[in-house]
């Protein structure tokens, strides 16, 4: 009798590009918005933004945006420049010293806001005043994780990242950038969006750059993904004492659900599992792992927003252990820990 997250929902999505000009940043955002037709109009759409990693492009989750918005959500992907595909080519060949700006931590959330700001804009002229942009969710993937916390309330930990940084892991690498930040410029660029209702995030670099205090910070629900075989940002390292920091912030208050799903054997990325593979010289083949990849990120975030953004909590349960049991793909299986009210 219960919804099916691994199911298309009923709408039918379309999608439009938009030009995003933030004249006091002097920034352009290009942006793809995902929304869903019905038959009949339908009003009060909650809107998901997704920030994509560092040197991807914004269409590299446009399955998962074509998956949210049949399911009725309105899903915007941006490009964030500064940190995006063309400025990692431009990388490459030579015509940037680094792969991204330090000041990327700083300018990816208030893109975020930005686009919900002209969202809210054109809301009337251009989706017929259907969506909801003060209901919003965020996904964020990596850096774009990074970026989601920031949006929920994270907040950069300047000292503790310089403790850090005295030893370093290849997460660091990105983090300690952080370091060349302007501290007053930190201290005064308020983040958090209050339109943020909860955010998913899978693999994000954050012990080290927010610890427990900027952690402790994050308000609402979180879907915090991870995989045991990720090099760029360690499960033991990186990613569990984050999320247990950001779990027991709340230990001793009403506390807003927090999981953890963790697969087995899937990487951080396609480059991650080419490295992984030569070094154990397994033949485990990429085009196979992918699908199952793509559907774990479909049929969480899905669960995840129709519960904590929608309301629909009738997809609670598949946000438990026994849920996960069931989304499983072996050999790639879950497994969960959650901290819930």
């Amino acid at each position: 009798a219960l919804p099916d997250p691994r199911l298309p929902g009923e709408f039918l999505p379309q999608m439009e590009t938009l030009s995003l000009h933030d004249a006091r940043r002097d920034r352009t955002l290009l942006v793809d918005v995902y929304t869903p037709i019905a038959n009949a109009e339908i009003n009060g759409i909650p809107v998901i933004v997704v920030s994509n990693g560092l040197g991807a492009r914004r269409d590299r989750f446009a399955d998962l945006a074509q998956y949210l918005a049949s399911h009725g959500f309105a899903v915007a992907l941006l490009d964030h420049p500064g940190s995006d595909r063309t400025r990692l080519q431009a990388f490459y060949q030579g015509f940037e010293p680094e792969n991204f700006e330090p000041l990327e931590y700083l300018a990816r959330p208030l893109d975020v806001s930005f686009v919900l700001d002209e969202l809210t804009r054109l809301n009337s002229s251009r989706f017929n005043r259907q969506l909801n942009p003060s209901q919003v969710g965020v996904f964020g993937y990596s850096f774009g994780g990074t970026t989601a916390l920031a949006l929920a309330g994270a907040q950069i930990d300047l000292p503790h990242l310089q403790q850090a940084c005295s030893v370093y892991n290849i997460s660091l690498l990105y983090q300690c950038r952080a370091l060349e930040l302007d501290p007053n410029q930190v201290a005064n660029t308020p983040l958090q969006d209050p339109r943020i209702q909860a955010i998913s995030v899978f693999v994000p670099f954050s012990r080290s750059l927010y610890g427990p205090e900027g952690l402790a910070q994050v308000q609402g629900p979180v879907l915090w993904k991870a995989t045991d075989q990720d090099i760029l940002t360690p499960f033991l390292i990186e990613q569990l004492p984050a999320f247990n920091w950001l779990a027991a912030s709340d230990a001793n208050e009403s506390s807003p659900n927090r999981y953890l799903p963790v697969a087995a054997g899937l990487p951080h990325a396609r480059i991650t599992f080419e490295v992984i593979s030569r070094i154990t010289q397994t033949k485990a083949d990429w085009e196979q792992i992918r699908p199952i990849a793509e559907n774990y990120h479909q049929q969480l975030n899905t669960a995840f927003f129709q519960a904590h953004l929608a309301g629909n909590t009738a997809y609670q349960p598949y946000l438990q252990a026994q849920g996960a049991q069931f989304l499983s793909q072996p050999p790639y299986s879950l497994t969960w820990q959650e901290i819930r009210q």
